[in-house]
């Protein structure tokens, strides 16, 4: 897959501790909704993650910063809510998921991809926690996790 160019709502599990943060929104970005987001080293904002950001979290809802929208695309000039932890309904997980890597540790590459392998520089996002079928994982997800 690559980024996203869409809302894409996601499936979240209640139980457990969900966290929520607006966080500042890097210039000339468009975040949609669904995306997993990165904390940009440089700025120190919310953007569509990328290989090697910090995970910041799932976007709640669509942010359009883009240049020539009414707030012209400056940084901080919008932000986002973050769903930072809990739990979340991923498909097509790659480093083929199967029950027996419950526990395992799930990566991000692009706002939208998700792995197993750890090949290459991802980022931690959370462990996978359940194994639903080779198209649908449970992921408990965390900001900034190391887990």
């Amino acid at each position: 897959m690559a980024t996203l160019s869409a809302n894409t709502p996601r499936v979240f599990i209640d139980g457990g501790e969900t966290v929520f943060k607006r966080r500042p929104v890097s210039a000339n970005v468009r975040i949609y909704q669904g995306a997993m987001l990165g904390i940009d080293d440089t700025t120190g904002l919310c953007r569509p993650f990328i290989d090697d950001d910090v995970f910041a979290g799932f976007a709640e809802g669509e942010v359009n910063n883009l240049t020539g929208t009414p707030l012209g695309g400056g940084a901080s000039a919008m932000s986002v809510l973050v769903r930072e932890k809990g739990k979340v309904v991923l498909t097509g997980l790659g480093g083929t998921p199967a029950a027996t890597k419950v526990g395992d540790t799930v990566y991000a590459t692009t706002d939208s991809d998700t792995t197993l392998d750890s090949t290459g520089t991802p980022t931690t996002i959370g462990k996978l926690d359940q194994y639903v079928s080779s198209t649908y994982c449970v992921v408990s997800f965390q900001a900034g996790t190391t887990i």
